[in-house]
């Protein structure tokens, strides 16, 4: 009876010893594989600035570090064995980007590879793009088609216009720089203490002709400045809540 007892448990105990070789064998080969990307989800905050704010990702195995490089910069990941969270800035939509992914497993191993996010389209009848790199402009689009460009000027160094996506959110016939003894014409806020408006004119009612050579370059406080034609134009175009995505370049990347 004893050495049959004996032999059940020596039995059980070599199960579980194979059973706990395979798991761990099966842990190693789940760690030591190349890292894949399996889900991506993806929230996007088109109705404010945050651009698309948080990437929530599904791994094939457990890491213990991760980290996401674009242009040099760092982007904030958090991990939680097979779950990652990306929180970039500023990423637009209907725009494609790569990342470089470092990651380090619990036991060490690490491995470099590349991961490229496309960003869903602009689902809007009318849309403003401005683009600050190289040339200042401002492109307006109905059912994805390109129907006016305009050059701008937007905020210089020190002042730069906040790049993100914003809605319309009121507009006026003109406004005064008290500062400037000026008043420019035709004036739409996008943003917080931020407009589109014209080039500004004297107290005399004379458009600023050194105003119109900095067209094209950074040249204003933050607000984003335009020809007389072009403000007059957006002011009687472009109805409140029409979005306006401002990018660094046209690519964005």
């Amino acid at each position: 009876m004893y050495t049959h007892q004996k032999n059940i448990i020596i039995t059980v105990l070599c199960i579980l010893s194979i059973c706990g070789c395979c798991l761990l064998f099966q842990s190693l080969y789940n760690i030591l594989q190349p890292l894949e990307i399996v889900n991506v989800d993806m929230a996007e905050g088109i109705q404010d600035a945050s651009g698309i704010h948080e990437i929530q990702m599904e791994l094939n195995h457990p890491v213990k570090k991760l980290e996401f490089t674009m242009n040099n910069k760092v982007y904030r990941t958090k991990v939680n064995g097979k779950k990652a969270t990306l929180s970039p800035v500023n990423l637009f939509p209907g725009s494609a980007y790569q990342f470089s992914v470092f990651s380090a497993s619990p036991l060490g191993y690490t491995s470099k590879s590349s991961f490229t996010i496309q960003t869903a389209t602009i689902d809007e009848t009318l849309w403003i793009e401005v683009v600050k790199e190289p040339i200042n402009k401002v492109n307006v689009y109905q059912n994805n088609e390109l129907i006016r460009v305009m050059i701008a000027s937007c905020g210089e160094k020190g002042f730069e216009t906040p790049s993100g996506t914003y809605r319309i959110k009121g507009r006026g016939e003109s406004f005064s720089f008290k500062e400037f003894d000026t008043t420019a014409k035709y004036w739409l806020c996008f943003a917080e203490n931020y407009l589109f408006h014209s080039i500004p004119y004297d107290k005399n009612g004379h458009i600023l002709a050194e105003e119109i050579l900095k067209l094209g370059t950074p040249s204003t406080q933050g607000n984003i400045c335009l020809t007389p034609e072009d403000a007059k134009w957006l002011y009687e175009n472009i109805p409140d809540g029409t979005l306006v995505v401002i990018r660094e370049n046209k690519s964005a990347s």
